[in-house]
């Protein structure tokens, strides 16, 4: 019980970091260099990784629910941000397979990084290796991605005139800011909490296609919460097992769990989710900054810009 609800305080406070900046670095992507909010975020991540275990050894629990809690702001941002990226670089009727191809790296990270970790925690180097290689791993892609990457193809050396000609034909039209001074920064601060006012939250709640989404992310997240928390503790506390034993009957009647788990959620998408645009996202913000509803004589949503633009 005692390991159930240590990991389970972990990851409470994980999610608790994620759910205070997730909205706003979703705000943010589009005033503020994408580029640079992805960086911030896996070095923070990375920087807390690498702390977690000298802070577990020498200055006790409240520091790793520090760290924890920093954790999941790192995460809550890197999300907005990689969609912040995938918009600004991919075609509309290419990112189904971008995102299939980015959103693999969290199947792939459970198939390789699970089994290593178990190697490590076994070894001498035990579970401190996990964390240390993480934070390596992290660091190494930082200074990859601060040489190579760009926020726009427009300004990125790696790509042919070709290449950008055609993304710039193909990409919905949308100013991309990257750094601001701080008088400018304090400016869209104030433009962004303005827009807020203007979503139509009420509309957006009673929307069943966004509540089935929001529904499937919930199912999604409760099924990796599961396999990274609750599956280990099981293995070690209850069936007494190492880390690096198992056997196919325990897993049986946790991949049922699973299984239903995830027809439920493929059935409601299947009932009620649409990729067709919905009415609560027909609103609009002229250059001038005035609202613009919709009408009769204007379509909900101008096919070249697909979102909502505000000029700064």
């Amino acid at each position: 019980m005692g390991g159930r609800s240590r990991s389970c305080l972990g990851y409470f406070w994980v999610y608790s970091g994620g759910m205070l900046s997730v909205f706003p670095s979703g705000m943010a992507i589009d005033h503020f260099s994408m580029r640079h909010l992805l960086l911030v975020s896996v070095l923070l991540l990375s920087t807390v990784s690498v702390l977690v275990p000298l802070c577990a050894e020498t200055m006790g629990p409240i520091a790793v629910i520090v760290l924890r809690f920093l954790m999941g702001v790192g995460e809550g941002m890197m999300i907005p941000g990689i969609n912040g990226m995938i918009t600004g670089w991919i075609p509309l009727h290419e990112k189904s397979t971008a995102a299939a191809l980015y959103t693999s790296g969290n199947q792939l990270a459970g198939i390789i990084s699970n089994p290593v970790a178990a190697e490590f925690c076994a070894s001498t180097l035990r579970w401190p290796a996990v964390f240390y290689s993480s934070g390596l791993l992290g660091f190494l892609w930082c200074v990859v991605w601060y040489f190579t990457v760009n926020n726009s193809p427009a300004n990125s050396k790696w790509i042919s005139d070709h290449e950008v000609k055609y993304l710039q034909h193909h990409l919905p039209k949308k100013h991309i800011k990257s750094e601001k001074k701080v008088g400018e920064v304090i400016f869209t601060l104030i433009k962004l909490l303005d827009q807020v006012l203007v979503i139509p939250w009420h509309a957006m709640a009673r929307s069943p296609p966004l509540l089935v989404v929001f529904y499937s992310s919930i199912i999604g997240n409760m099924m990796i919460a599961m396999i990274l928390v609750y599956i280990p503790v099981y293995f070690k506390d209850v069936l007494l097992l190492e880390v690096k034993q198992g056997t196919a009957v325990e897993w049986r009647g946790i991949l049922l769990v699973y299984s239903a788990m995830t027809i439920v959620s493929a059935v409601l998408f299947f009932l009620w989710g649409s990729g067709d645009v919905q009415p609560w996202d027909s609103y609009r913000v002229t250059p001038s900054g005035s609202k613009d509803p919709p009408n009769d004589s204007k379509p909900l949503v101008d096919q070249n810009m697909l979102q909502v633009t505000a000029e700064a």
